[in-house]
């Protein structure tokens, strides 16, 4: 009896079956994603003096546009490739790549969920 391929070899061969250039969108997703993130986290570590300093704004502005090239450049490496291989075998290093983006969305979801309800509460409600 042969052994079933695990769940993330599974994930992998699901990845490798996307054409070349989904899996180029998908990394440039989540670049963006990853760049937001930081960029949110960034401004709330500053204080909001991202808003008013412009030395912070740089800082915060160089720091997510260099998370998101980092990223970006992970993930063509490990979702593209730079050989021009008709279909590169992925490894896992592709799908932990995929879920990192995929929870980094879902916290970017929630954090604004949460910060669309704060404001939307009305001014009598204290925080």
């Amino acid at each position: 009896m042969a052994e079933q391929p695990s769940r993330m070899a599974q994930w992998a061969a699901r990845l490798s079956r996307l054409p070349r250039l989904a899996r180029m969108l998908l990394t440039v997703v989540i670049s963006l994603i990853l760049a937001a993130v930081v960029s949110m986290v960034l401004v709330l570590l500053t204080g909001g003096a991202a808003f008013s300093d412009l030395n912070a704004a740089t800082l915060v502005l160089v720091i997510a546009a260099g998370t998101g090239l980092g990223a970006y450049v992970l993930g063509y490496w490990v979702l593209v490739g730079f050989n021009r291989e008709a279909h590169p075998a992925l490894s896992a290093r592709a799908v932990n790549y995929v879920i990192v983006g995929g929870l980094a969305g879902l916290a970017m979801l929630i954090w604004l969920l949460i910060s669309l309800i704060i404001a939307l509460l009305p001014p009598e409600i204290p925080l």
